[in-house]
Order: C-alpha cells, then structure tokens, then sequence
C-alpha cells in the first residue's frame, strides 16, 4: 500500500490500520497458537541450525544378509534421453532396504461408529460409551421416551461387563439373549420423534456388535476408552508442535507403530522390547525392495 492507496482510505479505516499495525504478534501466552510457533529471539553470536560442517550422518544400519537384492537400472539418459550401451559404466546413487510389516487382523475390534474404524477384525465390539453420549443427547432435547429405555438398556449392559468375569456360562448366556430381546423390543417401538428415530437408526445398525464381549468373558471391554487414553499423549503431542515435523513420522506412522505394539504388549503381559524384536525377525521373512542404481553421464 503507498500513499496514494492511503490517501483513499476513511479516517475510521485509517485508525484501525494504525491499531493493527501497533498490536503485537499472536503467541502462546496471548492466544490459543502452540509454543513451536513463537519467534525466538536471537541470540547474539548463534550459530545457525541444523548439521554443522563434517557431522557424520547417522542412519539405519542396513541388513547385512537381504534376503533379496535387485537393481533398478535407467532405461533412458534424463539429460539427452538416448539410451544407454550394453556395457555403459554404472553408478550406485542410492540404496536401502524395507521392511515390510505383514497385515494383522485382529479377533475383536472396539471402536465408534466411525465408518473407517469398521471390519478391521473377525468380531467387532461398538463402544457402548458412545453410545451412551447419543443417548443421553437424545434423552435431553428429544420429547419421547425410547431414549430413556435406551439408557436403561445400556445401564444393564454396563453392569454386566463389570461382573462378567464371575458370571457363570449358563447365567451369562441368559443374560445376553434377555438383552437381545429387550433391544429387539425398544428398536421396533414406535415413536414420533425425530431424535429418537435417530437413535433407533444407529442402535441398530450396530445391533450385532454390542454384546460381542459376552463371547469373551474378561477379554474384551464394552467401551475403547482405555485406547483412547493411550492416543492423548500424540494428539498433545501433535497440538503443542502444530503438527509432525518430519515427513517420515507423518506418512509411515512410525510413532503410531511403536506406540500401538508397546501399548498392545503392556496390555497382554508381555515385554514391550521382546515383542518388538518378535515382530523384526518375523518381518525379515519377507523379501526388501531393491537398491537403486542409475548410469553415469549421459
């Protein structure tokens, strides 16, 4: 903006343009924006950052004995684009090796109703936690009162999981199909509200994975709140430094791997360390993408 721009403007556009110009840069002491993103003042005679002149780099070890190695060689010159002679002089600019993490699928699976959390196991148990939020929405601003029922419902279901472990066989068989029934019965039940309508709606189209933790006695929970907990350290994480900084860490999800196998350990018994070495020598039994080779000149 020069002068003539601001020989146009009014007297109340130029006073706030003067008060913009004095109020001082957004932190996180004066706003909700994470320290990462605070300025740092320098310091006088700082050296610059990053590696310093002669640092050794220091990168994953690569595996001494591959179980397979394959070059990948140019078929044309980038420069000139004529191909290369039978016997052209070859280059090594780059090599690795991946391990490739075989799938998993798991026997049950506890989550939401979130569409992409869905038929990752054999079994799938909905958080009835969740549940229990709709509800509870629907029962304060509905005007019927399946919602109510619903409630009831989900208090019985609760106060099984928490004494399921010294639940006979038979009684708890019992007790599943007197809650199926009772689902069957508030799912069909007629009502004239729209939230309730709703309700019924989601409830039942996870009908079939609420009482999945009958099947595993002390196994499973009713709720996923437990993995939920073990997500708020990387969401902390990832607000306080807006975001992932390295484009590793964002797209292989190496974090989330070590954190979902060491939790996963914590909660089986097992070692966290002696089940990641587990999961290493079985990932060797697959073969690991080729090294990269290209020609010289051109």
């Amino acid at each position: 903006m020069d002068r003539k721009d601001l020989r146009h403007l009014t007297k109340k556009q130029l006073v706030e343009l003067a008060l913009q110009l004095q109020r001082p840069d957004k932190t996180s002491r004066t706003s909700s924006k994470p320290p990462s993103t605070n300025r740092k003042q320098r310091r006088r005679n700082a050296r610059p950052g990053g590696a310093k002149p002669g640092h050794e780099p220091h990168n994953r070890r690569l595996a001494d004995v591959p179980d397979e190695v394959r070059d990948h060689l140019p078929g044309a010159c980038d420069r000139c684009g004529g191909a290369f002679a039978s016997d052209a002089a070859l280059a090594l600019i780059g090599a690795h090796d991946e391990i490739e993490i075989p799938p998993v699928r798991q026997a049950v699976w506890i989550s939401d109703r979130y569409s992409a959390q869905q038929k990752h196991g054999d079994r799938h148990q909905t958080c009835l936690a969740h549940l229990a939020r709709d509800t509870a929405f629907a029962l304060e601003h509905g005007s019927d009162d399946p919602p109510l029922r619903f409630k009831l419902w989900l208090g019985r279901a609760f106060a099984l999981a928490k004494t399921i472990v010294g639940v006979a066989a038979s009684t708890l068989a019992n007790k599943k199909r007197g809650l199926e029934k009772h689902l069957e019965a508030l799912l069909c039940a007629p009502t004239g509200c729209d939230l309730a309508r709703k309700l019924q709606a989601k409830i039942g189209r996870a009908r079939d994975q609420l009482l999945t933790f009958c099947d595993y006695p002390g196994e499973v929970d009713v709720t996923n709140n437990t993995s939920e907990r073990k997500l708020r350290p990387c969401v902390i994480q990832r607000k306080v430094i807006n975001g992932y900084r390295a484009m590793w860490a964002a797209e292989a999800e190496a974090e989330a791997d070590v954190r979902t196998a060491v939790d996963t350990a914590r909660l089986n018994g097992a070692n966290p360390f002696a089940t990641i070495i587990g999961i290493l020598a079985r990932l060797r039994r697959k073969p690991p993408k080729p090294a990269a080779a290209e020609t010289g000149g051109g």
